[in-house]
């Protein structure tokens, strides 16, 4: 599983302290056409759940690790 990853990671460092600002990988799970609640293609009741959450997110990665 390892071998995907890889990406950039931009951090803000302050005072000793360091925040995560911004990431980006070709093989993020993030997409954010299914995260967005503007798209009325798809029943958000369906999402109600973790369980569903992970399965979508399951989808996700599969279809990454078919690239």
């Amino acid at each position: 599983m390892q071998r995907r990853v890889t990406g950039t990671v931009r951090i803000k460092l302050h005072k000793g302290n360091m925040r995560v600002v911004g990431r980006k990988s070709p093989y993020s799970l993030y997409h954010k056409e299914t995260v967005s609640f503007e798209d009325k293609t798809m029943d958000q009741r369906e999402m109600v759940g973790m369980v569903k959450n992970h399965a979508l997110q399951a989808a996700i990665y599969h279809q990454v690790c078919k690239k």
